[in-house]
């Protein structure tokens, strides 16, 4: 009797001993594969990963550089921090993907007029050869896709920042020709009111520039009711609401750009984000077909279990597979991930022919809008200005009448508001390029136009490096 005793407290000491070593194993890790060191190697090196709160304008001001501006929009605009969360959830369903399933406790007793077993135990699932392996592929390649899909968050995050910049330079130059304009009218008004107080003109040429200075003073209230939603846009890329202090407005600006070579567009072509999602998709459904083909390895599950009223202790080992038999459904979850593989290269020849087609069209606008800046800067400009000053000493002398005087300054105007749209054209084709590229653009952007004409004299034409200049 003492004999049986001490048999079951051994084996009860035995069968503790062993469930205190599969408890202990829940404090384990796994091995990380390559592929999951370098995604978390990429979190860990990341400079645009989200800042908590409201972000913080102190210290900002019109000469911080735009790449300060960049920055900040990148690590507080809700879509990249979206984004960057998506990439990092990805990243650690890497580690569920790699690792075993967790160990079972398992407890049987055989219960008549007595308790006559008590059998504990533990139980390990081992899924089949080259499974888990293949299931960390397909993470590990989502996860790189995450990642892209954030790197295209962060650039279309700087796109969103710098696009309101410069429809609000462009809206700026076109308030200061007005405005000179409206000088000018003025002006014209005093010497028809002068000549028609002499006899030399007629009251109607008077009239006819109030109406002109009216309509100008209209088109003012215009421009200035248009630059509230341009500020609505500029802060919402920063993250901020409508009820939030707007950032300043950097001046000079300069929208970053290099001239590249067909080397370096190439590989720009080849960086694009878009392509590299798709890409990334691709080796996931590759990764899927490894894993579909994989399941015709059976799954294992071996436990153990002891009998602690028997004496002496009885040990049960046990062990069991799978039995992938339906090998339809085997060749299904082949065939769909096969499927998978020829969508997700279908959807990147299509991407790679609808990006050509932006990136031609794109090409043209910059290319146009370049010479329509050549065009007003050197030719237009100085002979509109030319014919305007003809005018103005032809009207003062008596020689031509207030409309040849008045369709001269419109020209002008026109002329100037052309090429402001012109550059504001250029620089928007410059930026979509960048984004199209992955940040590889051609050519080098205009800066923000300075300075500005006094009283009297006709509106500055902004020249084609972005420097306002007097015609």
């Amino acid at each position: 009797m003492n004999q049986e005793n001490a048999d079951s407290r051994n084996a009860i000491a035995s069968f503790g001993l062993a469930l205190l070593a599969a408890v202990g194993l829940t404090g384990c890790t796994g091995l990380q594969p390559p592929s999951e060191k370098q995604a978390r190697h990429q979190v860990e090196t990341e400079l645009s990963r989200p800042l908590p709160g409201r972000p913080s304008l102190e210290g900002m001001t019109p000469r911080t550089e735009l790449s300060a501006y960049l920055k900040l929009a990148a690590t507080h605009q809700p879509n990249v921090a979206a984004a960057y969360y998506d990439w990092l959830a990805a990243v650690e369903r890497i580690s569920q993907a790699r690792s075993l399933p967790d160990p079972k406790l398992t407890f049987q007793m055989d219960v008549g007029n007595l308790i006559e077993a008590i059998m504990p135990g533990v139980m390990f699932d081992f899924p089949g050869a080259g499974k888990l392996r293949a299931q960390a592929e397909v993470a590990s390649a989502e996860a790189q896709a995450k990642y892209e899909a954030f790197r295209l968050a962060v650039a279309q995050s700087a796109y969103n920042v710098q696009q309101p910049l410069i429809q609000l330079r462009l809206l700026d130059e076109k308030l200061l020709l007005t405005r000179q304009s409206c000088e000018l009218m003025a002006e014209t008004e005093q010497a028809a009111r002068a000549q028609n107080q002499s006899g030399s003109a007629a009251l109607a040429e008077v009239l006819r520039a109030q109406m002109e200075r009216d309509r100008l003073e209209s088109e003012l209230g215009s421009l200035e009711d248009a630059r509230q939603p341009l500020l609505a846009q500029y802060k919402a890329a920063f993250g901020l609401g409508l009820t939030d202090p707007a950032p300043p407005v950097p001046a000079p600006l300069t929208i970053a750009g290099q001239a590249v070579d067909e080397k370096q567009l190439k590989e720009a072509w080849r960086r694009n984000p878009r392509f590299r999602i798709l890409e990334a998709e691709i080796q996931q459904a590759e990764a899927a077909i490894r894993l579909a083909q994989k399941n015709a390895n059976p799954d294992y599950t071996v436990g153990l279990e002891a009998d602690l009223k028997a004496a002496p202790a009885m040990w049960r080992p046990q062990a069991g597979m799978t039995l992938p038999i339906w090998r339809d459904k085997i060749a299904a979850r082949i065939a769909e991930a096969q499927a998978g593989k020829s969508a997700a290269q279908a959807r990147l020849a299509a991407e790679q022919i609808d990006l050509a087609v932006e990136f031609a069209t794109t090409w043209f606008t910059w290319r146009e809008a370049r010479r329509s800046l050549e065009l007003n800067g050197q030719k237009l400009q100085p002979k509109a200005r030319q014919a305007w000053l003809a005018a103005r000493a032809a009207y003062a002398a008596g020689q031509a009448d207030f409309s040849s005087l008045l369709d001269a300054e419109r020209a002008l105007l026109a002329i100037q508001w052309s090429e402001a749209e012109a550059r504001s054209q250029r620089d928007l084709a410059l930026l979509d390029m960048s984004l199209l590229l992955a940040g590889k653009v051609p050519g080098k952007a205009a800066s923000m136009p300075g300075g500005a004409s006094s009283p009297g004299n006709p509106p500055a034409a902004a020249s084609s490096n972005g420097k306002a200049k007097k015609m």
